[in-house]
């Protein structure tokens, strides 16, 4: 194409006519740098702190904290810039405070991918959308990648039931040991339970195979003694039967002396339950104490520093030059 003007202010427009099928590939190039220019993201800021029951993992102790840990981890990947990943925060922070007493069985974590010190380590982990959530079993190998959380659901319920089945998917040899069992339970445990196990109560839940209740109750209960929480299937019929069992979910306790009784609460579900029994004479929280990692998060946060916008169009022009743009993760379409 021929251009026959030579003033400055036509050769400017033509020059911009003729590159205007660039222009949305700049100004994505501009937002994504803005972003990262002006966010808490360029001063290692993330979403989470220490009180939310997260623990905070960063380049320095990621690996020492996820491998041969006895702990299951399940672990969100963000950008603190991102609109998802900020949308999706009090989630996260509201799943870890519902199963705060599921410790120290499986934890929540997070890596903050905006921060510069991390972004070896989000490549390294092949994340490639934000938020990502990756779930690591108990004593997971070095170099381990984790598996992908495959459920397209991310509430605090369906979050909730999927750290669950991550935990059923461990093998024998990697059960958490403070994990308790979640399978259900048969009449010839049940008879010889107080021969093997030093506690007071046994909690039977009666419930539908797909229900999460008892699995539920019995994680919500890990911490606390003198009691043992198992869940019954309607299948097992010489259990039902024994117990004159007849409406599902129903709660019954179980004790030493062979003799049960079912229990009513005002609502069968998991809250009342678990209610319930933290407040049976006798029943105790353990040892072990209910506190965040606060190590971890000690060596990962960091103070918060005002902006220099003094430098403001050196760093943004150096961050463009190694921003590889049809790389860049991009964000979950949450529904």
């Amino acid at each position: 194409r021929t251009y026959t003007h030579t003033d400055t202010d036509s050769v400017v427009s033509l020059r911009f006519q003729s590159c205007s099928d660039m222009q949305p590939r700049w100004d994505a190039a501009l937002l994504v740098t803005a972003a990262i220019c002006f966010l808490p993201a360029a001063s290692g800021i993330g979403l989470y702190s220490q009180s939310d029951q997260i623990a905070i993992l960063n380049h320095a102790n990621l690996d020492g904290i996820l491998y041969n840990s006895s702990i299951a981890w399940v672990v969100e990947f963000y950008a603190s810039w991102c609109g998802h990943c900020i949308s999706f925060a009090p989630v996260w922070k509201a799943l870890a405070n519902d199963i705060k007493e599921w410790r120290p069985a499986v934890s929540l974590a997070a890596v903050n991918c905006a921060n510069m010190r991390n972004r070896q380590l989000c490549l390294r982990f092949e994340v490639t959308s934000y938020p990502t959530i990756k779930l690591f079993k108990a004593f997971s190998a070095p170099f381990f990648k984790g598996d992908p959380y495959e459920g397209s659901e991310r509430s605090v319920l369906a979050l909730r039931h999927n750290l669950i089945n991550h935990l059923e998917n461990h093998g024998e040899n990697e059960w958490p040991p403070s994990c308790p069992p979640l399978e259900p339970t048969s009449l010839a445990e049940i008879q010889s339970f107080f021969v093997a196990n030093d506690v007071q109560y046994l909690a039977l839940i009666f419930e539908e195979e797909t229900s999460y209740v008892g699995r539920e109750v019995t994680l919500d209960m890990l911490q606390f003694e003198n009691i043992a929480v198992r869940r019954v299937l309607p299948s097992d019929e010489s259990l039902m039967q024994s117990l004159g069992v007849h409406t599902l979910p129903s709660l019954y306790l179980y004790f030493k002396d062979n003799t049960h009784k079912e229990i009513s609460v005002k609502m069968e579900t998991r809250i009342f339950y678990t209610y319930y029994l933290r407040r049976l004479p006798g029943v105790t929280r353990g040892a072990y104490k209910l506190t965040v990692n606060h190590s971890a998060d000690q060596a990962t946060m960091e103070p918060w520093k005002d902006f220099n916008r003094s430098g403001l169009s050196n760093k943004c022009y150096g961050e463009l030059l190694w921003l590889p743009l049809n790389n860049l993760p991009q964000p979950h379409q949450t529904h």
